[in-house]
């Protein structure tokens, strides 16, 4: 005779928003760091171009470039691995 399975209950009520929650804590968090790395590259490049002059790279390259391209590898980072990770929670299920 074979022994049925655990039964699987149905979430409680209350489920849906502790998961909407736990996402908007994910995306707020992970928000928050990109904000002060941000900053903080905005911070470094303010100190370096202070006297007004342009910093070349090597004697080929404006350094405020160098500075853009941090910038923007760091939102597309950050934006694809977040909505990978918030996707992920998303899926979960509730198991009793």
């Amino acid at each position: 005779m074979d022994k049925p399975g655990p039964k699987r209950m149905a979430a409680p009520w209350h489920y849906p928003f502790k998961k909407a929650f736990r996402i908007g804590c994910f995306l707020l968090s992970h928000l928050i760091v990109a904000c002060l790395l941000i900053a903080m590259i905005e911070v470094v490049d303010w100190a370096l171009h202070v006297d007004g002059k342009e910093k070349l790279l090597f004697d080929v390259f404006p350094l405020k470039y160098l500075f853009q391209a941090m910038e923007v590898g760091i939102i597309f980072l950050l934006t694809v691995s977040v909505v990978k990770d918030a996707w992920e929670i998303a899926k979960e299920t509730h198991d009793g």
